[in-house]
């Protein structure tokens, strides 16, 4: 049996204005990330939880680049379910990792 999920885009909005909102009255508006590089499982791998990951499977991504890609991307249309990929990331590290106010 194949599994699938549906999620309401609106829903995911409320969620994340949500968060954003309390981040920023918990921590200003600004976040201050003390690690930039970080491991990264190639897709489909990182979705294949019952195979075995190799070396050759990961790679090393670098938040300051994530970054970077989605500014740019307010200018340069850039396809745009990658640019969710690089907002993942920087989620990611605002969850996972320590920060401070600026």
């Amino acid at each position: 049996m194949t599994w699938s999920m549906t999620i309401s885009v609106s829903e995911l909005k409320r969620i994340t204005d949500k968060l954003l909102a309390e981040l920023a009255e918990e921590h200003g508006e600004d976040v201050t990330f003390t690690e930039d590089y970080f491991w990264w499982i190639h897709n489909p791998h990182v979705y294949d939880v019952l195979s075995d990951v190799s070396i050759e499977d990961t790679a090393i991504g670098q938040l300051s680049e994530s970054w970077d890609c989605l500014r740019r991307g307010l200018d340069e249309d850039p396809a745009i379910r990658y640019a969710f990929v690089w907002l993942a990331q920087i989620m990611r590290a605002i969850g996972d990792k320590p920060y401070r106010r600026s």
